[in-house]
């Protein structure tokens, strides 16, 4: 039994923005169990990484592909017979306070409040073993009387100048899950602050620089060897050339730091990047991508947290590189061809290429 209730509205000329839904229900709901099976290289999301070297694939060793070319096995649910009573609420709000709908033509203080915007949005999923009327979106995944939980929250606020050349965007997000499985419980979180900056001294030119400070958890009944606290701090700033809409030229530069605070690992990641891309409207699209990466680490060579902290690449110097041309065709065909490479720092390159055809009708 599952009940739903959607709402919106609209305020001062369309200034003020709300929407948000509501449900409640009850039934019965079964432990989760999963397997991997392999697919066609590229059509996965999933890496099989042989953790302790013995050529079987066991299900702790599967890891989110960093890389396309890896993304070989999709996770595939399993029908159980255990079921659990469970009751059901859910929660979502959207709501956001932009002045400039209704101030854009306007001067003196209305003119400056202008600038400045708002937007909140927060949505919670909740299975329970005893009712709840609302979900809670701060629970503790701890709670035995939690059986699920799915949570998102995010708030922040932006300024443009009057003249466009001047941006900032400040936010605050968060997300965190609770699954029931056969062998147990896994429970993910993270929390992320992020600032944004920009300055566009000419049409063409911006120039940006991205603040991250965050941190990730994964706490699992099944595979405690997975378990992990991951607490990082990352700059990025960049340099962008857009030339008659048709040409962009991009230089990035990023610094990061990670550590697992269940533990000794950590990994300072510097990495140069130069993307381009070239475009003939409605017709072709080139786009490419190089970037330099050097990663120092202290961190065993091969465990489920050194591939989370180095995004699938080794300790040292690597490089990625990627190249992808669009053409479209008559009758609605487009043709995607793609080719991504890599070189690590052990000295082996790896290379991997797709082509795509789709038609609209």
């Amino acid at each position: 039994m599952l009940g739903r209730v959607e709402g919106g509205t609209a305020l001062l000329h369309r200034m003020v923005n709300l929407n948000g839904s509501y449900e409640l229900g009850s039934g019965l709901i079964p432990k989760q169990d999963y397997t991997f099976v392999k697919v066609t290289p590229g059509q996965g999301q999933y890496a099989w990484v042989d953790y302790n070297g013995d050529g079987i694939k066991e299900l702790n060793e599967f890891e989110v592909a960093a890389y396309s070319d890896q993304a070989e096995y999709v996770k595939v649910s399993l029908p159980t017979t255990n079921y659990l009573k469970a009751y059901t609420a859910a929660f979502s709000v959207v709501g956001t306070l932009v002045p400039a709908r209704a101030w854009h033509d306007t001067t003196g203080v209305k003119s400056i409040l202008a600038c400045f915007s708002l937007t909140a949005s927060a949505q919670s999923e909740e299975k329970q073993a005893t009712f709840s009327a609302f979900p809670t979106f701060f629970p503790s995944l701890t709670n035995e009387n939690l059986i699920a939980h799915k949570g998102y929250w995010r708030y922040g606020s932006g300024f443009n100048s009057l003249n466009r050349k001047y941006a900032v965007e400040a936010f605050i997000q968060s997300s965190s899950t609770k699954q029931l499985l056969v062998g147990g419980r896994e429970n993910r979180n993270g929390l992320t602050k992020t600032l944004v900056l920009k300055y566009r001294p000419m049409a063409s030119l911006l120039l940006g620089w991205q603040g991250e400070k965050g941190n990730s958890g994964l706490t699992s009944d099944v595979y405690p060897t997975k378990n992990n606290l991951i607490e990082g701090v990352k700059s990025s700033a960049k340099v962008e050339e857009t030339m008659d809409l048709r040409f962009m030229l991009r230089l990035v530069w990023d610094y990061s730091e990670k550590k697992n605070s269940l533990g000794a690992e950590r990994a300072f990641t510097h990495r140069l990047g130069l993307e381009g891309s070239a475009s003939i409207p409605n017709k072709l699209k080139f786009e490419g991508s190089f970037s330099w990466v050097r990663i120092n680490a202290f961190a065993p060579s091969i465990s489920p947290v050194s591939y989370e902290l180095l995004s699938g690449l080794k300790v040292g110097k690597n490089a990625v590189w990627s190249l992808t041309l669009s053409r479209k065709l008559p009758a609605g065909i487009e043709a995607n061809i793609s080719y991504n490479g890599r070189y690590l720092s052990d000295g082996k390159i790896i290379h991997a290429g797709t082509m795509e055809v789709r038609a609209s009708f």
